[in-house]
């Protein structure tokens, strides 16, 4: 009661000593913030127009496989949202960093007016191929039911690939660490070999594993039924289980990889 009744006494007659004690309580985490968080953000600000993108891909996968023609209409017009991001605001803004670092002859209004034409000139380009990709899987697609073998040969090679990718990604991300703590150096390869090559081949593996899980509901669901008939039902474990379980090992992993690249520069 005593502490309590101190601190609330300190808090109304002594403000700018309490606002100074809690600022430099949080200060750390601040910076941190500040280094950490501001260029993620950047990067997340930039980088969300293209993962919508790709994510309108399957989308669309997803509406034709199951005969949906919402996901097929929402997947064009999240494609469109992405191009208008892209060519009307992220192309601009980048086009004009990257012309007034290089000269001021294009640093200018004449320099925003010709990015900001050529970003709509493409956007119409865009929103006219997606009207017409939109028109070719409309109401009137059906696709075609094949008979996919039932071994899963095809699938099951691509989980199986970013099962071992992951395992290697993340002990390629531990081995520098390993060898610095027990031999005090750091070897050659683990620069000249960065981590970056196999998340891209992880994500390549991952990228198509989900694609052809699409592809599998038209062997679950041969006569485009509504109810699912699940062959794999029986089964404790199947590969869209371990391309499930991948997935968040993976985004573990390209977090400590980025964070590694930190603990890189300092060593």
């Amino acid at each position: 009661m005593l502490y309590h009744g101190g601190i609330r006494r300190l808090r109304r007659e002594q403000p700018v000593i309490v606002f100074a004690v809690q600022f430099f309580r949080f200060f750390p985490m601040l910076m941190l913030c500040w280094i950490y968080c501001i260029p993620f953000a950047l990067f997340m600000y930039y980088a969300a127009a293209p993962l919508v993108l790709f994510f309108s891909a399957y989308v669309l996968k997803r509406g034709i496989c199951r005969d949906s023609l919402l996901l097929r209409y929402a997947a064009v017009f999240m494609a469109v949202l992405a191009a208008a991001k892209i060519f009307l605001l992220d192309m601009h803004s980048l086009s004009m960093e990257i012309a007034c670092r290089a000269g001021e002859k294009l640093c200018g209004s004449f320099g925003s007016t010709l990015f900001q034409a050529g970003g709509v000139s493409l956007f119409a380009l865009a929103a006219g191929g997606l009207y017409m990709l939109g028109k070719r899987y409309g109401s009137g697609y059906k696709p075609k039911r094949e008979n996919i073998p039932q071994n899963d040969r095809d699938l099951r090679l691509w989980a199986n690939s970013s099962l071992f990718l992951s395992i290697f990604l993340c002990c390629w991300l531990a081995a520098p660490f390993t060898y610095y703590l027990i031999f005090g150096s750091m070897p050659e390869i683990f620069f000249k070999l960065r981590w970056q090559y196999i998340a891209v081949l992880n994500f390549v593996t991952l990228a198509v594993g989900f694609w052809r899980i699409e592809d599998y509901y038209l062997y679950y669901n041969p006569d485009g039924a509504k109810n699912i008939r699940q062959r794999d039902a029986g089964k404790t474990w199947v590969p869209a289980d371990t391309l499930w379980t991948v997935l968040p090992i993976y985004l573990v992993a390209l977090a400590s990889g980025v964070m590694s690249d930190d603990l890189f520069r300092s060593l």
